[in-house]
């Protein structure tokens, strides 16, 4: 038997288009206005992008998005992609456990992928409004201790940049599994322990099984009580992002097409503040940037970072 197989009988397969180009909004990855640090190579530990770009592109195709490696912000520990007119930041490095990082005061992904041999994670994240200043409120050391009082560290949290704001709410949005992991091995090990029930099982929504976990962990905590209800607040995304990833082929797809859909719906519906232009601010989830005048130069000025719409503005506070 021939093991050659001619030209004329290979069956020609026509191409898939890319979901994407479907969409009724096109997918348009935006740019941080306020920052002015050459990332290429400034503080790096691991090129995520480019030395993993397999692992990332797989990961953005799950939930139908392209894969684009200029478009990333690159930073020292977490990669980030901004999405314009979606409202979403999405982060990618290898410095995350999203399991031991399920805590009420901070900011929850509506979706994540780990590729175990790269230790590579990509998170989807809800851009945080900021405030454009700090509420009267708010009290740094007051949170600060709230966390540290329901045994996680809270590490780079007295940063104000690092801070977003539900009205008066705060909540943390540089989450990092080195400065932010859970303190009380007991606790840590409950969390494990819950999420091993719902992690890689296609009959549990994964966003009910995050939200088991701070029901049992933290539900009878009542300082904790405001930020549960804030975690409430994109509950239906979280399950419209996992809903998808049991659906294959058309059904996947025309999951996808919905899932966007509604994101572009969810944002075009959140109130805008007026600064002049109406655009909303959303902040990067990590603090490795700081604003600098010398390449070189890594100290401790803040700075915020905001995703803008396709106006000609930039924006410093």
């Amino acid at each position: 038997m021939s093991l050659i197989v001619s030209s004329s009988e290979i069956p020609i397969v026509a191409a898939t288009p890319n979901i994407w180009d479907s969409y009724a909004t096109p997918i348009e990855y935006g740019l941080c206005q306020t920052d002015y640090k050459p990332h290429k190579n400034h503080y790096r530990e691991l090129n995520h992008i480019y030395d993993h770009h397999g692992v990332i592109k797989t990961h953005l195709s799950d939930i139908g998005l392209p894969y684009r490696p200029q478009d990333f912000l690159v930073g020292k520990k977490y990669d980030l992609l901004f999405l314009k007119n979606h409202g979403i930041v999405i982060k990618v490095g290898t410095n995350h456990n999203p399991v031991d990082l399920i805590h009420p005061c901070f900011s929850q992904p509506l979706w994540w992928a780990t590729d175990v041999p790269s230790g590579i994670t990509t998170c989807v994240y809800a851009g945080e409004k900021l405030s454009p200043e700090t509420p009267e409120s708010h009290d740094k050391f007051e949170f600060l201790e709230i966390v540290a009082g329901s045994k996680q560290m809270s590490g780079d949290m007295i940063e104000k940049a690092n801070t977003a704001f539900d009205g008066d709410l705060p909540i943390f949005i540089d989450v990092d599994a080195e400065y932010n992991r859970t303190i009380c091995p007991e606790i840590r090990a409950l969390k494990q322990e819950l999420a091993a029930q719902w992690l890689n099982n296609s009959s549990v929504n994964n966003a009910d099984g995050v939200q088991d976990v701070l029901l049992k962990v933290y539900g009878d905590n009542p300082t904790l009580e405001p930020w549960m209800q804030q975690f409430n607040r994109h509950q239906p995304l979280r399950r419209m992002f996992w809903d998808v990833q049991n659906l294959s082929g058309e059904d996947k797809r025309e999951g996808l097409r919905s899932l966007w859909s509604n994101v572009e719906s969810w944002t075009q519906d959140l109130p805008r503040e007026n600064d002049g232009n109406m655009f909303r601010k959303l902040r990067a989830v990590v603090s490795d940037w700081r604003r600098s005048e010398r390449p070189d130069y890594n100290g401790t000025k803040l700075h915020r970072d905001y995703l803008m719409p396709p106006v000609p503005t930039r924006l410093s506070l």
